[in-house]
């Protein structure tokens, strides 16, 4: 498996707006994307790339599959995202290795999958690619 570094931490706090407001604070800085609502995956994210890399979950449809990993999860890390240089070559290592993929996200030059690894290391596996080294710059070109 060629993982190039630990991308984000997907990340889960006893209270969202508290947990939220705490790490603002901590980073001096509010989240680079705040507040993102994706109903289709049943979760409310906060995100920051830099300098942690952390994506802050608020679970609001235990039915889709976001919301059901979140919501089943303990407050604390509960994926690490790892980045990856081709994620068709990445999914294919993680299933050779028995893991199951539980979703692929498609936001266009960003691609995300995510495993069935809880079990064997207490959190999940996502693998993420992106052109370059900065999602942010990326980000900016998709929105």
């Amino acid at each position: 498996m060629d993982i190039m570094r630990i991308d984000h931490l997907h990340v889960k706090g006893f209270e969202y707006e508290g947990f939220k407001g705490a790490f603002e604070r901590l980073m001096g800085k509010e989240f680079y994307l705040d507040d993102m609502e994706f109903e289709d995956q049943g979760t409310v994210v906060s995100y920051e790339p830099y300098p942690v890399g952390m994506e802050l979950f608020n679970p609001t449809d235990a039915t889709l599959t976001s919301g059901r990993l979140a919501s089943m999860s303990n407050p604390g890390v509960f994926a690490v995202s790892y980045k990856v240089p081709d994620i068709e070559v990445g999914i294919a290592d993680m299933q050779a290795m028995g893991y199951e993929l539980i979703e692929v996200f498609d936001f266009g030059d960003i691609k995300e999958a995510i495993f069935e690894t809880y079990r064997t290391f207490g959190f999940y596996v996502e693998l993420i690619s992106y052109p370059g080294d900065s999602i942010t710059e990326v980000y900016n070109n998709v929105v």
